[in-house]
């Protein structure tokens, strides 16, 4: 795998999940779900270990771990998403399985980046444009898996408690990206919990919130994505030491503006 330039294995690994997605999804379209989504994460596991190889292993298992969040979620958003959209047409699930194409080689190279700063535990120039992007790939990533989430035939309660607990993970990994940077506010293990508690609680509440208007799930999924964001810039905000009132008020504008944006299309 050493022989092999990283560029190559990220056409291969883009590549291989995208196709793997439009075959388990149209041509298996009738098999078992949960059985088309454990190998497609144990492909998922293979495939990410082998992009970033050698800078994952035994010796550093939390960074595997961590590199494994964003794909997955893109992986499980597009199942979700061909799974309770059967409609659509075959120019369009082509085109979405090309879009997911271009997102596994985006984050697989996001993520590499973060490796190797961990590596070699300095950061190099190519670190400062790979977090924000990493911030807004959290943010994209989320909406089409919480709107194929609000599809699952389930109450409201177990809905809102899924994608909380998706975005406490979220949280977690932005704090992992922040690993590196300088001048933040240092935080420990329980403070980063806490954190991550409240990002998925935000989350859990938007989406409970959601739960009683009669709008599509993919505004619901749009709305509580904003929950999302919101959580993820006041803990970025708390560990720059930027917090202001005006973006905390811009933040719950943009999500009352969704929520009201869902009941006009009721």
């Amino acid at each position: 795998m050493l022989k092999l330039d990283k560029k190559y294995r990220y056409i291969i690994h883009s590549a291989l999940m995208a196709t793997y997605v439009y075959v388990a999804s149209v041509v298996f379209w009738n098999s078992s779900f949960y059985l088309r989504v454990v190998f497609g994460l144990l492909l998922l596991l293979v495939s990410t270990f082998f992009v970033h190889y050698p800078n994952v292993g035994r010796k550093n298992l939390g960074d595997f771990v961590m590199v494994l969040i964003l794909p997955s979620y893109l992986l499980g958003s597009v199942l979700l998403a061909l799974k309770y959209y059967p409609n659509l047409s075959i120019i369009f699930k082509i085109v979405m399985m090309l879009g997911s194409a271009v997102m596994f080689y985006i984050i697989a190279i996001v993520d590499n980046i973060f490796l190797v700063v961990n590596e070699r535990e300095e950061t190099i120039p190519l670190y400062r444009a790979a977090v924000p992007w990493s911030q807004i790939l959290l943010v994209v990533v989320s909406i089409p898996l919480y709107a194929g989430i609000f599809k699952i035939p389930t109450n409201s309660f177990i809905q809102a408690f899924i994608i909380g607990i998706l975005a406490c993970v979220l949280n977690l990994y932005q704090f992992w990206s922040y690993r590196h940077e300088d001048n933040l506010v240092s935080v420990r293990v329980g403070g980063i919990g806490l954190f991550s508690i409240f990002v998925g609680f935000i989350t859990f509440v938007v989406g409970i919130a959601t739960s009683f208007l009669p709008v599509e799930s993919f505004l619901r999924g749009l709305t509580a994505s904003a929950g999302l964001m919101f959580g993820l810039f006041y803990t970025s905000s708390f560990l720059k030491n930027s917090i202001n009132k005006r973006l905390l008020f811009e933040y719950i504008a943009i999500i009352l503006g969704f929520i009201l944006l869902s009941i006009l299309f009721q």
